[in-house]
């Protein structure tokens, strides 16, 4: 893990994650380093790639039911493969039936050397080599070909994997290998345990040093049995305060009306002005519901309100018809008179037309019944075939016409269809004039029983039925007709044409009856539709009439709005519409006359010095907005906060108010934006005095004889009160009133008017002696406000004496905070007009306001406070200069890089305690083109080797026969080399459970839960996040590549932790315990909790590890 300069990014990488690594073929990034902010500072993680992980197993023909090419996709969450992943791990690695052995050799060290190892054993090519950008830190795979691995190794062909690490070479310092590196080489070791290191010319010759200065050095280890100890301090680093740096910035020229102007405390640094803004006609907001049940209605208030305004009344109220009446009615302008003569005149006319519609619809059914009336008897009418007559066909056929003009009216006055059953039956004449020669065939066949049904059927079925209903009777009686003929022949005719007539006269006269029903419906029908329409239209003349009302409405009201507007006075401009229940909503703006009112502007500098030019960086100054006073409150302080925004706090009615101000970025930069503000809380004390801790979000405030203690959360949203302290019981100092407070960490430092000082820790109410950051004797310089140094280690002011010729000296003084010394002074060296400048501390950077000269001076100052160390040293007699020489050996010995071996088993176990078998044993190769004699390059680096094996036994920790000059070889070239094989699920299996997941994370006296071990957090800008249930909480909870492993164990778990105080060794505990890779961190920047799994046999052993003050 690291941290501060540690984890400074390389150029062009972003500092939270680093660069993304785009997917090679057969290339795979197994483990990333990922850069996040913990605990305000930059932390290195290691992060397992789930992705890779999964797209390694596909590589080996596993997870078959994912499609490769799915893993090309970068926006896809190793979430969505869940499902297979715990498929392959419950039933092929879990189960011993993951088959196959891989190949596997490790390399190790810098980037230009294991690149050039990678291209020399033909595992990648150079293009593939270049695509790996400085920025993609982490472990990489590269997937050997068939045909390569096969030229290695000619005893099988089974896959060949290389392992390499690809980190910084600034990584490989001396004082950074303990980290990263350490770390890097035992997750290689892990998988890959057959490693080889890159090494060139100068790692040589620095071996060779270091073997020659130790061989000279006297072995005296058994010189004496006795020994002697003594102590020697030492000063690490003296006080010191000098300025590296200062530049001067000129502000804009001051408006006349500017009453005062000084810098805010914060997260940024900025200026506030204080102006004044002349009394004027404003405009201020008018919003107002009226309900149905009030007693003052819309029309009534706005009447009265035209006796005190000239009324801008909008046109658009027009649209609400009942609310243009009540509104014309409250004025004696409603046009009743106009509108009921309107009305009458309208329905009279509408009345009328309707009585002649009427009267015409009623004269065309009637005439439309007595012609059906007049052919009914034509269309009824039997008529036989055989003796056909003109005069009856041409009566038939004018029948025929005049009902089918009756049917097409029928049809176009009604507007839907009719019914099928009245359809068939005023198809009725037309089906009898086709079946009349098959019903008399029928009765001269001697069948007049069927007559009657036949003719019930013409009005219920179709023609085409009932053809087929005839056919059918007459089928059976066909050889019958054909010997009635003969019989005719011979004899007298049974039946005749009258006796037929005579049969049929009822029924007939049944079917016409029922016909004539179906007339006198459609008829009905006919007249129903007819007067709908009229309906219709009648409506359609009503709305008609609305729309001229309406207009005569929308004249009146305008003749009502010149009215109101034409009168003198301030302007009220109005807007209203209804709601549902005859509710009312206005709204519009009213002009007042507003008194002179006092605003903020405020001006953001910003001083990163990213490029170390200062000067530069403190002229871009940025307007962020203008925050109006109001006049009822008393402004008392601000403090920037976030990236646009400050808190101010403010005094008014016996009450402290606390408000959030937000600046929203302006496009138009002659016009400065309103700020908009929020009240966070308010108090009943009114303080006189505030100050701001940025870095912990608190806030204090001194009213009278107490301090007060406040902390926001990381929206600025809420502020719990702390604590509270009673200076009168606390404090010593006697000279009230209090002048100044500062508050720095957990001490609150107040200031009486004698200029004497006393802190109070806020946690134990220890009080500290009564300090002075001034020491000259000098009673008439003015003196700033205090502020913190040295990240928090000193106090500091500025005194500002007079010159001889009228200025002011500016000059810093400070002291430490443990024991309250005094620190060096510093004259600032810049002549000052005035002294009562506004002086304020951001980031060891004091920014010094001179009104007067309308300048900010940025002193960039160093504060170094005394530190001494003692060290017990052994006394013998030996020469002092020997002793000094073989420290020197031995630290040039420990800053190779090759000595990361020593520390990744000085913190790692060889095996842990719980392991049931024996790691396989590590063995190291030298990879060196240096053209010397190979048995001497050997013997220099066993001689390394052997020294770093003896500085391991000294730590008398097992080492299970661990011993890394045990096969050492040197290998001028790469190509041939062999390769030790492992099973595929002991590599998975590692792979899968060695790296350990960071599952939540400490800062800010809470506890987050992280996602994938990733930090997840959201921008600063306020967002409203969805309330979610617990189950929906539980359910996004996720391990990253552990999860799957947990939902695929179907055995016996067993969960391991260790609780303790901080540095007491937790994590070498766990790690000697279970054989778990938990990062060893002395700085405790990765607070939180972290978890590993470790398979045992038929147990999983779930490990937890708590880091951080806060694990008690």
């Amino acid at each position: 893990m690291e941290t501060g300069e540690d984890a400074q990014p390389s150029a062009g990488v972003d500092s939270n994650v680093g660069s993304e690594f785009a997917p090679v073929p057969n290339l795979f990034c197994l483990m990333k380093l990922v850069r996040e902010m913990q605990c305000e500072m930059e932390v290195v993680k290691p992060v397992l790639d789930e992705l890779e992980v999964m797209r390694l197993c596909r590589g080996f023909g596993m997870m078959s039911s994912v499609n490769p090419k799915d893993f090309n996709f970068d926006i896809l969450h190793a979430r969505e493969f869940d499902e297979d992943f715990t498929r392959f791990l419950r039933y092929e690695l879990l189960e011993s039936s993951c088959p196959g052995d891989v190949k596997l050799k490790g390399l190790f060290g810098k980037q230009a050397q294991v690149s050039d190892a990678l291209v020399s054993m033909k595992a990648c090519c150079t293009e593939t080599v270049a695509s790996l950008t400085a920025a993609n830190e982490g472990v990489y795979i590269k997937k050997m070909d068939a045909e390569c691995s096969e030229t290695q190794n000619n005893e099988d062909t089974c896959t060949g994997l290389v392992v390499f690490s690809w980190i910084r070479d600034e990584l490989f310092e001396p004082e950074k290998l303990r980290d990263t590196p350490a770390f890097i080489l035992r997750f290689l070791t892990g998988l890959a345990p057959d490693i080889i290191c890159c090494t060139t010319r100068e790692d040589l010759e620095q071996i060779k040093t270091s073997m020659v200065d130790s061989d000279e050095q006297e072995d005296d280890e058994l010189s004496s049995y006795s020994v002697s100890f003594h102590i020697e301090k030492q000063e690490d680093q003296p006080d010191c305060t000098e300025c590296v740096r200062m530049a001067s910035v000129d502000l804009e020229a001051l408006a006349g009306d500017c009453t005062g102007i000084c810098l805010l405390k914060g997260s940024y640094p900025a200026i506030a002005c204080t102006r004044t803004m002349q009394s004027a006609i404003r405009t201020e907001q008018v919003r107002q519901t009226f309900h149905s049940n009030m007693q003052l209605t819309f029309a009534a208030w706005l009447k009265e309100e035209s006796q005190h305004y000239r009324i801008g009344l909008s046109g658009s109220i027009a649209r609400c018809v009942k609310l243009c009446q009540n509104i014309l009615k409250e004025f004696d302008m409603l046009p009743e008179d106009q509108v009921n003569a309107l009305r009458c005149a309208h329905e009279k006319q509408q009345q009328e037309k309707y009585d002649e519609a009427t009267k015409k619809l009623k004269d065309t059914i009637a005439k439309q019944r007595k012609m059906v009336d007049q052919v009914s008897g034509e269309l009824f009418r039997l008529r036989p075939r055989e003796t056909p007559s003109e005069e009856s066909d041409s009566s038939l056929q004018a029948a025929s016409a005049a009902y089918d003009a009756f049917r097409k009216w029928l049809t176009s006055f009604c507007t839907w269809p009719l019914d099928r059953k009245l359809e068939l039956i005023l198809d009725t004449p037309t089906r009898l004039r086709g079946i009349e020669t098959a019903l008399y065939e029928l009765y001269s066949c001697g069948q007049d029983g069927q007559l009657s049904s036949l003719l019930e059927m013409c009005a219920t079925s179709s023609k085409a039925d009932l053809l087929k209903n005839i056919n059918k009777r007459c089928k059976g009686k066909k050889q019958h007709l054909a010997s009635g003929k003969k019989d005719e022949d011979g004899g007298e005719q049974t039946a005749t044409w009258e006796a037929f007539l005579e049969k049929t006269a009822q029924p007939l006269n049944a079917l016409r009856t029922k016909w004539w029903v179906a007339v006198e419906s459609s008829l009905a029908a006919a007249q129903d539709a007819e007067l709908k329409k009229l309906k219709c239209d009648k409506k359609r003349d009503n709305t008609e009439w609305y729309e001229r009302e309406k207009v005569i409405m929308q004249n009146k009201l305008d003749e009502l709005r010149k009215t109101l507007l034409s009168t003198d006075g301030l302007l009220l401009t109005v807007n209203a519409h209804t709601r549902g229940r005859g509710v009312v909503h206005c709204d519009g703006s009213r002009e007042v006359h507003a008194a002179s009112t006092a605003f903020l502007d405020i001006v953001k500098l910003d001083a990163n010095d990213r490029e170390g030019n200062l000067e530069h960086a403190a002229r871009r100054q940025e307007a962020l907005g203008r925050l109006m006073l109001r006049p009822d409150e008393r402004h008392v302080a601000m403090f920037t906060v976030k990236v646009r925004s400050a808190v101010q706090v403010c005094a008014g009615k016996e009450r402290m108010c606390v408000k959030f101000i937000y600046f929203p970025p302006s496009n138009d930069s002659r016009h400065s934006s309103r700020a908009s503000e929020r009240t966070i809380r308010t108090f009943g004390r009114t303080p006189s005095l505030c100050d701001y801790d940025a870095r912990n979000r608190m806030m204090t405030c001194l009213s009278k004889d107490s301090v007060a203690i406040f902390k926001f959360d990381e929206a600025f949203k809420n502020m719990e009160r702390i604590k509270e302290i009673d200076l009168g019981v606390r404090s010593t100092l006697t000279e009230l009133p209090f002048t100044d407070i500062l508050l720095q960490d957990s001490t609150v430092y107040v200031t009486d008017s004698s200029g004497f000082s006393q802190g109070i820790d806020i946690h134990n109410d220890q009080t500290s002696n009564v300090l002075s950051v001034h020491a000259g004797p000098e009673t008439n310089a003015a003196n700033s406000r205090m502020f913190e140094l040295a990240d928090n280690l000193a106090v500091g002011a500025v005194s500002f004496v007079p010159d001889d010729d009228g200025a002011f000296e500016g000059e810093v003084e400070c002291i430490s905070r443990d024991d309250h010394r005094h620190l060096p002074a510093l004259p600032l060296g810049v002549k000052f007009l005035t002294d009562r400048v506004s002086v304020q501390c951001v980031d060891d950077r004091v920014f010094v306001l001179d009104p007067l000269a309308q300048k900010v001076y940025v002193f960039s100052i160093q504060v170094t406070v005394r530190s001494d160390s003692y060290r017990m040293r052994q006394s013998n007699g030996g020469d002092s200069k020997h002793s000094e020489e073989t420290s020197r050996t031995e630290c040039m010995r420990k800053r190779h890089w090759l000595y990361t071996f020593y520390h990744v088993f000085e913190k790692f176990p060889v095996r842990g305690l719980l392991d049931p078998t024996a790691p396989t044993p590590v063995s190291i190769a030298i990879s060196s083109s240096e053209a010397g004699d190979g048995g001497f390059v050997l013997e220099n680096y066993h001689d390394f080797l052997s020294l770093l094996m003896s500085d391991l036994m000294a730590l008398n920790k097992p080492l299970h026969g661990l011993d890394l000059t045990k096969g050492l070889t040197v290998l001028r070239s790469l190509r041939g080399m062999d390769m030790k094989s492992s099973t595929l699920k002991a590599f998975f299996l590692t792979l899968v459970t060695f790296l350990p997941i960071q599952i939540c994370r400490a800062e800010g006296n809470a506890l987050t839960v992280l996602h994938d071990g990733m930090d997840q957090s959201l921008d600063e800008a306020e967002v409203e996040i969805q309330t979610w249930g617990a189950a929906d909480i539980a359910e996004s909870i996720r391990f990253g590549v552990l999860s799957p492993l947990l939902c695929a164990w179907c055995g016996r778990c067993v969960v391991i932790t260790s609780m303790g105080k901080q540095s007491t060794g937790k994590s070498y505990f766990l790690n000697h315990l279970t054989g778990s890779s938990f990062a060893i961190a002395g700085n405790r920047c990765t607070d939180g909790a972290w978890m590993s799994l470790r398979v045992m046999h038929d147990v999983l052993l779930v490990v937890l590890d708590f880091r951080g003050s806060w694990v008690v």
